[in-house]
């Protein structure tokens, strides 16, 4: 004797269920492409500075560069930057303030036009947190650099406007 089967609502249900997850895996990139490229819609100023660098970097850098994460992810554009001899104040034996510089080493500041999105505690470039006071490691085509964020501000129509 032939047994028949019937169909259910569970076993509509579990085939559903099945052949949601064989599409899912087949979409998996597809999915997870829409969902990590995020449009930033926010333009930040990022005040910087350099302390003792190196001659080589000053005539490697200049504004218009593109600088990278570590991880390869683009932190922004340099649009401007100025180098000073570094100069530093300590206090002598005697308790007085005295400056001293070293000929080889520069400071910089400058800033840099990025895209991202402000927060509560600062401004999220990619997956990277950005805040005032913070050192990220910087490179571009021909420079390294770790800088130090001095401040952050937001940018008008992309520009360096206020």
């Amino acid at each position: 004797m032939i047994k028949k089967y019937k169909f259910n609502i569970y076993d509509i249900l579990i085939i559903a269920m099945v052949a949601l997850c064989v599409m899912g895996i087949m979409f998996r990139e597809n999915i997870s492409d829409s969902i990590s490229k995020t449009v930033y819609s926010d333009t930040a100023n990022i005040q910087f500075q350099v302390k003792e660098a190196d001659g080589d970097i000053i005539s490697s850098v200049s504004a218009g560069d593109v600088f990278y994460f570590e991880n390869g992810a683009e932190f922004g554009t340099l649009l401007e930057g100025y180098s000073y001899k570094n100069s530093t104040v300590y206090e002598n034996v005697q308790g007085t303030p005295e400056m001293t510089s070293n000929p080889e080493k520069y400071d910089i500041t400058g800033s840099f036009l990025s895209n991202g999105r402000f927060t509560d505690n600062g401004f999220l470039c990619g997956t990277e947190k950005i805040f005032i006071n913070s050192e990220i490691k910087l490179h571009s085509k021909n420079a390294l650099l770790i800088i130090k964020v001095t401040e952050i501000e937001t940018a008008i129509n992309g520009n360096n406007e206020q």
